[in-house]
């Protein structure tokens, strides 16, 4: 995948990740331990690194899938990176 392409992914990421509502207070994994929160917190923070040539994409592309609270289930966040991803 080209540099040019992984930008575009990081871009479409950053897109969604603006577009999230954060979880209300009460929500259940910000109520388990500190720790968790501060890692699912991360997840409404935008990508601020370009993704390098053996960066796992896959993994932030899931956290866009899930459909949690807060996580876009927009088409096109989806189905965009996807077509990139695909060889």
């Amino acid at each position: 995948m080209s540099a040019a392409e992984r930008e575009e992914i990081r871009k479409i990421q950053n897109n969604v990740i603006a577009s999230l509502h954060r979880p209300p207070k009460n929500y259940a994994l910000l109520n388990v331990c500190e720790e968790v929160s501060i890692l699912y917190l991360k997840e409404f923070e935008s990508l601020d690194q370009p993704y390098g040539e053996r960066d796992v994409i896959a993994v932030t592309f899931h956290l866009i899938c899930r459909g949690e609270i807060g996580i876009s289930r927009s088409p096109d966040s989806v189905l965009r990176p996807a077509a990139l991803l695909l060889p």
